[in-house]
């Protein structure tokens, strides 16, 4: 009998062997085509949310990998297009890590990526930015300015928390740095 082949789950497979051949040498963890933003480790996502290049250019080697162009030295190299891709799904990327994060310090409970896979982030993440209603996360009543969130217009809410995002990689780092 033959072996049926789904085409588009094999295809995935592919893009996260890919995609994720740094990060599992770097973070010798498991990663597939469902890994989620939740299923990363406390010490993986510090890693990832903290700035500088190290998270940086393995934030990039995920999105070339899953694009399928190459290693990220390739970037500076490619079309302007195709550069605007990389650039646009790295932001989108890190601006959800950053929600992981908060979440993970109970600042924030609910984000609208939360609910996709990594590999989907990247690959689709146009389409799924433009789903997102409201764009940020619902702010918990454990954030340390809950009150002030309250007396926040409605449409600067969003704003309030990007404002808090340094101080929860700065305490989540903190945090895991303790705690390991």
């Amino acid at each position: 009998m033959a072996t049926i082949i789904h085409l588009k789950r094999y295809k995935e497979d592919v893009a996260a062997h890919r995609a994720f051949a740094r990060w599992k040498k770097r973070f010798h963890e498991r990663f597939s085509a469902e890994t989620r933003l939740s299923d990363l480790s406390d010490e993986t996502l510090s890693v990832l949310i903290k700035p500088g290049q190290e998270s940086q250019n393995l934030i990039y080697d995920l999105i070339m990998g899953a694009f399928n162009y190459g290693h990220r030295a390739k970037f500076y190299y490619m079309d302007s297009h195709s550069k605007m891709k990389v650039l646009d799904a790295s932001l989108f990327l890190l601006d959800q890590l950053r929600f992981e994060c908060m979440r993970r310090l109970g600042w924030v409970a609910h984000f609208p990526g939360e609910v996709y896979s990594i590999l989907q982030l990247v690959l689709e993440c146009s389409e799924i930015r433009t789903s997102f209603a409201p764009r940020f996360p619902d702010v918990t009543e454990d954030n340390p300015n809950y009150a002030e969130y309250l007396n926040t217009y409605p449409n600067d809410r969003e704003t309030f928390v990007r404002r808090q995002i340094s101080k929860a990689v700065e305490a989540f780092v903190k945090k895991i740095e303790q705690d390991g």
